[in-house]
């Protein structure tokens, strides 16, 4: 199986004492994004790794019934029934009242489609073999992953303006593990072999930190895979560095709940398609019930639900820019660049 990133953002909002974060990731961590985190921050969402649906609906191998314009097929898998010729969508985009399959999950119980090819009104699979999962076909995360044995780690504060990295050094580790179209796992890895570990280089060191106090931000999933291609920006970090009164209690929170989703739903969510998967699936994470209701307390200011606070303003560019990259760019400037921005000396 193949992982690719799904890109989130970092806004959150507050809901019955939980912090639901946007998610684009998909984790992708697919998160970026406090997406996320992606729940993230993220959409390297954060947690969200996805792969790209292969098909694996079941097809329609019964006999092919001709419309004829009076004829009805009824499905007896679903309360819908198909009554017109040709008959289009019906009023929820051409599938059943609650967006998905049928009550069986499968075609109708005559096991043929209307000549036409079109979808009759219970969103079961036509002719064509195009799939009828939910509004858009996506594939959902499966159960999340056992918590029971996640304890946070220590939460080890962030240090600004380390004057690490050069703009031209930031900028080659962008092209090689960002989330343009230039970046890929390969790439990435040659990055990470020349610049990252004991052998590697200052700015390597302070992007790809071990402890999550440097540059990027991976959850204990994340980091067996030991690729920083599916590592975020680290905006726990930009949050405690931002806001000197709430920020590292609203960083060290935002972190165990990363930690926690990305535990319960990186795996689960590998193969989802759906953009919103991650974040549903994180939902259902019962066990990481402490971590958000901790969450929607201690950052309500950094990540206010109506989109203020440093975590939704400054730790976010994208919101505006629309490219995540200048998420990594001003996160990674902030703790590994000079107090003026990425110093333009060479590694120091």
């Amino acid at each position: 199986m193949t992982w690719t990133r799904a890109v989130g953002v970092l806004s959150a909002v507050v809901m019955a004492g939980s912090l639901t974060l946007g998610a684009g990731c998909s984790g992708s961590s697919s998160g970026t994004g406090i997406g996320e985190a992606d729940s993230g921050t993220g959409t390297k969402d954060t947690g969200t790794y996805t792969t790209t649906d292969t098909g694996s609906f079941t097809t329609d191998t019964g006999t092919s019934t001709t419309d004829t314009g009076t004829s009805t097929t009824t499905d007896t898998g679903a309360t819908a029934t198909d009554t017109g010729a040709t008959p289009p969508d019906d009023a929820m985009g051409g599938h059943d009242a609650t967006g998905g399959h049928d009550a069986t999950g499968s075609q109708d119980a005559t096991g043929s489609d209307d000549a036409t090819g079109s979808q009759d009104a219970t969103g079961s699979q036509d002719a064509t073999g195009s799939q009828g999962e939910g509004d858009s076909g996506d594939v959902e995360c499966t159960a999340p992953a056992s918590t029971a044995s996640y304890t946070p780690g220590t939460y080890v504060p962030a240090v600004a303006h380390q004057g690490r990295c050069s703009a031209v050094q930031i900028s080659a580790f962008i092209t090689a593990c960002g989330y343009g179209a230039a970046a890929t796992p390969d790439t990435c890895t040659a990055w990470q072999t020349a610049n990252a570990g004991d052998a590697g280089t200052a700015c390597g060191g302070c992007i790809a930190n071990p402890n999550n106090s440097g540059g990027l931000y991976g959850d204990p999933v994340v980091k067996a895979m030991n690729s920083l291609f599916y590592y975020e920006p680290n905006y726990g970090a930009c949050i405690q560095l931002s806001d000197p009164t709430n920020g590292t209690a609203c960083a060290k929170a935002f972190d165990n709940d990363s930690d926690c989703d990305g535990i319960a739903c990186d795996n689960a969510c590998m193969n989802a398609t759906d953009p919103n998967a991650f974040s549903a699936c994180a939902m259902a994470a019962t066990g990481c019930d402490t971590y958000a209701t901790t969450l929607s307390t201690a950052c309500a200011t950094d990540l206010a639900a109506d989109g203020g606070g440093v975590g939704n303003t400054v730790c976010e560019p994208s919101e505006v820019s629309g490219d995540p990259d200048d998420d990594l760019s001003y996160i990674i400037g902030l703790i590994c660049g000079a107090a003026s921005g990425p110093t333009d000396a060479g590694d120091q």
